[in-house]
């Protein structure tokens, strides 16, 4: 998801929306906000880079 110019964000209003749209067990455990995300020709997601970034710690 992109964020509109002008449009702010937050973690925990991030996960009430999940935590109302989705099932429980749905919803993330863990969220992160970052700037932007690796991307491979500007569209395909680098996933490998995320989970070496992001992942489990």
């Amino acid at each position: 998801m992109t964020l509109l110019p002008g449009a702010s964000l937050s973690l925990s209003g991030l996960q009430e929306y999940a935590r109302e749209r989705l099932a429980g067990y749905k919803v993330p455990r863990k969220m992160i906000i970052v700037d932007e995300l690796p991307r491979v020709g500007g569209w395909k997601l680098l996933r490998r880079e995320l989970r070496e970034r992001y992942g489990p710690q």
